[in-house]
């Protein structure tokens, strides 16, 4: 973890999304974003191109030859997606010192630092896991959006997408909603089933039930998808009532209320939320 104090520090966390940069040269710092990277999505290739057309102009001149890279990411997880992302960095940053860890322990490293509790996502996904303050120790398997991610903006937004093809809202929420996005059913089955990256596409609904979370109908859809992830993910870990439970991602941030209502019911408080780990990885890698 230590590093020089002259040694440069490119700091990645990447999600489905959106990747955080931060370049750390003698103390100061430079953020810079990208797209979200994840191996079960996109090839070496994709990741590389993004890499070089959108990220490598702007750092490129200050970027010095023995920079550490700590990337962290979505997926990065098993051998064969870490590779993938691994070649992708390597072709960009030839001269780097590389480390690749998944997302979820940028996520406990920047909540919780080097103390132990749980630390969940909850962003265009959904994961936790159990920390002791240096690693993951456990990890309640989040099996992705069509078969898990309780809690995540992709579950949101598909249950806010069922609802409302099924006509089961009000209908000034209806009527908006046909307003804002102008979809039609075979539209929207057309972007989940046969198109690219149909999580972010779900989850970009996410942002309709923040606008609408007043609403008896949302805020129900709200509660249950929170109460899903309690139930099968939080409330699977050992001393779960006793542990500290702190989130990031936006989902955290934007429905912090509504998450810390859930979490009352099962004698859990919520403790702190961050928009991104980025900052607290920087702290991280720093001491």
């Amino acid at each position: 973890m230590e590093y020089k104090m002259n040694q440069q520090l490119l700091i990645a966390d990447s999600g489905s999304t959106k990747t955080d940069w931060c370049l750390v040269s003698n103390g100061s710092k430079e953020f810079f974003s990208t797209i979200g990277f994840s191996p079960y999505f996109q090839s070496s290739n994709d990741i590389s191109k993004e890499l070089s057309e959108n990220l490598l102009p702007k750092i490129r001149n200050q970027l010095q030859p023995n920079c550490k890279l700590f990337f962290y990411g979505t997926g990065c997880s098993s051998e064969d997606k870490i590779k993938i992302v691994y070649n992708a960095l390597r072709s960009v940053f030839p001269d780097a010192d590389i480390t690749i860890n998944h997302d979820l322990l940028a996520a406990a490293r920047a909540l919780l630092g080097k103390e132990n509790g749980i630390a969940a996502i909850l962003g265009t996904g959904a994961n936790t896991c159990l920390y002791d303050g240096m690693e993951i120790i456990e990890n309640v398997t989040s099996l992705g959006f069509i078969l898990g991610d309780e809690g995540s903006g992709a579950h949101i937004g598909k249950s806010i997408v069922k609802s409302i093809i099924y006509k089961e809202l009000d209908k000034d929420v209806l009527d908006d909603f046909a307003n804002e996005y102008k979809l039609d059913v075979a539209s929207i089955l057309d972007a989940v089933y046969k198109k690219p990256l149909p999580n972010r596409f779900l989850a970009s609904f996410a942002k309709f039930a923040f606008k609408h979370k007043s609403n008896l109908g949302v805020k129900k859809i709200l509660y249950s998808c929170f109460d899903e992830f309690f139930i099968n993910h939080i409330c699977k870990y050992d001393g779960y009532k006793n542990l500290p439970f702190n989130c990031v991602g936006s989902i955290a941030i934007n429905f912090a209320d509504e998450i810390s209502f859930v979490a009352s019911k099962y004698g859990i408080k919520l403790g702190k939320t961050l928009q991104s780990p980025i900052l607290g990885l920087i702290e991280y890698h720093k001491e």
